[in-house]
């Protein structure tokens, strides 16, 4: 029983391993089995009649399976070789796509760039003409630190020097001559007075005055000095009277002849009589002005 269990099993495995191979109709099989139960029931030795026939399954079986085995193998290698050429072309086409997409993204920065370029290069022609025309700040600050000196212009500095100088002249108006009896009785009446003829002679204490351009004259310096103090005066200018200059008619209400034929004003500078009348003597500096009463045309006081 145990080998015709085997046998059916073999052929049940037979049936379905075996795709090309000869397959066996019912009236076989049974005939098969009728056989075999003939060989079970002799006593005589077991032959199998089909052993040609199990050994040729067992190797198309064998052959079927190696096949099969061959088969999967190479269906696995094709579609293996099909992923790879699948893989390659896509990728010859990812690699051309993503070329074309670095050339026109390299051309569209070249494009950026190429203007950037030119302004960097206008740039450093820029900076370059600056540094060409720019001096250098060390050697101007030296320059203008350490300039040479030469003769001419350190007396040029010095002339400026002694510009910048101020320059006073010295004036005073006095009436000294009047202080005497005789002379002041010659006055009249309303001008016997302190207001007119102070006790110590002084109608302008010595004052300082800057000479403010060098046309600065006697005249324009006592004029200042007049007006400043708020004495009264009166004048003939140089076009009205024969001198060909100012000529002072009288200061403090006191006038030429008040005190007699020969009396009226005069200055002196530094002590002197210039010869010049008042409008006519440009100042210096240093010049003392002083304008007195003369009852004498100046022999009276030194002129």
């Amino acid at each position: 029983m145990k080998k015709v269990h085997f046998y059916i099993l073999s052929l049940i495995i037979a049936i379905i391993c075996l795709a090309g191979c000869k397959v066996q109709t019912v009236e076989q099989y049974n005939h098969q089995n009728t056989d075999e139960k003939s060989v079970e029931d002799s006593n005589e030795k077991v032959i199998p009649i089909n052993d040609d026939k199990k050994k040729e399954n067992l190797a198309s079986k064998k052959k079927m399976e190696t096949e099969k085995q061959v088969n999967k193998q190479e269906d696995s290698k094709e579609s293996n070789e099909r992923s790879d050429e699948s893989s390659q072309k896509e990728k010859p086409q990812s690699t051309i796509h993503q070329a074309s997409e670095k050339d026109t993204s390299e051309k569209e920065e070249s494009s950026l760039t190429k203007p950037t370029n030119r302004e960097k290069t206008e740039k450093e022609e820029k900076t370059k003409k600056k540094i060409v025309t720019k001096p250098n700040k060390d050697t101007a600050s030296f320059k203008k630190t350490n300039p040479p000196k030469s003769v001419a212009d350190s007396k040029v500095a010095d002339k400026k020097v002694v510009k910048e100088k101020k320059k006073y002249v010295t004036i005073s108006v006095r009436v000294d001559t009047l202080l005497k009896p005789e002379h002041f009785a010659k006055l009249e009446k309303p001008l016997q007075s302190e207001k007119y003829v102070p006790k110590n002679g002084v109608i302008i204490a010595p004052s300082k005055y800057e000479i403010l351009s060098k046309y600065d004259t006697a005249w324009s310096i006592t004029l200042r000095a007049l007006k400043e103090h708020n004495i009264q005066f009166e004048y003939e200018g140089a076009g009205e009277n024969k001198y060909g200059s100012v000529y002072i008619q009288g200061i403090n209400h006191l006038y030429a002849k008040d005190a007699g034929a020969l009396s009226g004003w005069m200055y002196s500078v530094n002590g002197k009589n210039p010869g010049l009348g008042s409008s006519s003597y440009t100042v210096k500096d240093g010049d003392q002005i002083i304008w007195q009463y003369t009852v004498d045309l100046g022999k009276d006081i030194g002129l």
